[in-house]
Order: C-alpha cells, then sequence, then structure tokens
C-alpha cells in the first residue's frame, strides 16, 4: 500500500518527478526510475502522475521513450495551446489554462497545463509554475490526495476557476468605477480604460470556458 509521504511536497524545478497515489487520499513520491519496475505488475496503487518540466533534456528524452505516439507528445509540448479534452485511444489529451499568480505576472498571462491521462497514469508537463498545482501538493501532504486521474483533473479545474475568481471580481469592480463616473458626471471614461478592461476580458472568457 502506498503510504503518505512523510516528507513536504513541493513545487521544483526538477525536470522529471513521479507520485503515486493509494486511492484512498494518500500519496508518496518516488524516483522516476521506478517507475518502469512498477508497471507491468499487480501493485496495490491507484495511479501514478509524472510531473514533467517541458524545454529540459531530460523530459524530452523521457516523453521520447515512454510509449506515448508522436500525437500525444507534440500535444504535450505544442508552443501555443487552447483549452481543451481530446480522447485519443485508450486516454485522452487535457490541457487546461489558469491565471498567472506568479510575483509581478499579469493575471491574464495565462498558464498551461498539460496532461495525458489513462487509467493508470497521468503524464503532465508544465513550463511555468502555475498556483493550482501548488494547491495540489498542499492537499497531498494533508493526506486527501486525488483518489483517481478523473478526481486529480476535476479538483485541479475547479482550483483553476477559484483562482480566477479575484481577476473577475476586479474587473467588475473596475466596470463599477466607471459606471459611477458616468452616472456622477465626473467626465466619461477614457477609450484606454475601456479597450484594457475589454482586453482582459476576452483573454479570460476565451480560456476559461472551456
Amino acid at each position: 500500500m502506498v503510504k503518505k509521504s512523510e516528507g513536504k511536497f513541493t513545487v521544483s524545478n526538477d525536470a522529471i518527478s513521479a507520485f503515486l497515489f493509494d486511492g484512498q487520499g494518500g500519496a508518496e513520491e518516488i524516483q522516476p526510475s521506478e517507475l518502469s519496475e512498477l508497471q507491468g505488475r499487480d501493485n496495490q496503487y491507484s495511479f501514478a502522475w509524472i510531473h514533467l518540466k517541458r524545454d529540459t533534456r531530460e523530459a524530452q528524452k523521457w516523453l521520447e521513450t515512454c510509449g506515448l505516439d508522436n500525437f500525444v507528445v507534440g500535444a504535450l509540448t505544442a508552443e501555443d495551446t487552447r483549452p481543451r479534452c481530446t480522447v485519443h485511444g485508450d486516454g485522452a489529451i487535457v490541457i487546461l489554462r489558469g491565471v498567472n499568480l506568479n510575483p509581478g505576472a499579469e493575471p491574464e498571462d495565462m498558464i498551461s497545463a498539460r496532461f495525458w491521462i489513462e487509467g493508470r497514469r497521468i503524464v503532465g508537463v508544465w513550463r511555468r509554475p502555475l498556483a493550482a498545482i501548488s494547491d495540489l501538493f498542499d492537499s497531498m501532504q494533508r493526506g486527501q490526495a486525488p483518489v483517481s486521474p478523473g478526481d486529480m483533473i476535476a479538483k485541479l479545474a475547479l482550483r483553476l476557476a477559484d483562482n480566477a475568481e479575484p481577476v473577475v471580481a476586479s474587473l467588475n469592480e473596475r466596470i463599477d468605477d466607471l459606471e459611477e463616473q458616468l452616472l456622477n458626471a465626473n467626465g466619461a471614461p477614457t477609450r484606454g480604460e475601456l479597450a484594457e478592461i475589454r482586453r482582459v476580458a476576452i483573454i479570460m472568457r476565451r480560456f476559461m470556458i472551456p
């Protein structure tokens, strides 16, 4: 049985990280090299998650040798992506986007999270840190890890939506301020203000609605 890790799960800059989940809220970090020993054997773990940092030689080599076809590898490593879920063979490609909450960043500079999902394995690729992934590690630390691949993706999607809520609320406040200016005859808002709000709203709608 996979035991809950006694260490602390954190977001690292490692090219490859690997985790096992026991399906009951427990999780354990393992060495990526151990995955080949576990595959094909009757182990008591529910599923594995391989977390790859894109643009590293080690991650690229792993993707080339892990048995995924070119279509899946291309989707996981593409320069530009749109949110989608595409069934492919015995799995699915899931591309999500989240607001950028990194220090000094613009929230609408949205970050992609890319996943290949199989029955007992998730392969995830990242390029920039995403707050929702940090939140997932926090839940794993508390013994509340996802119990299945579907549960993991659902939790991430909900957390991405939660993290976007303050950005949407800020847009609403800016719109309210502009409306108050009009009602109080303090002058019409400038085209620049309206254009900026519209630009951010379009980006948020494009990537969050899916």
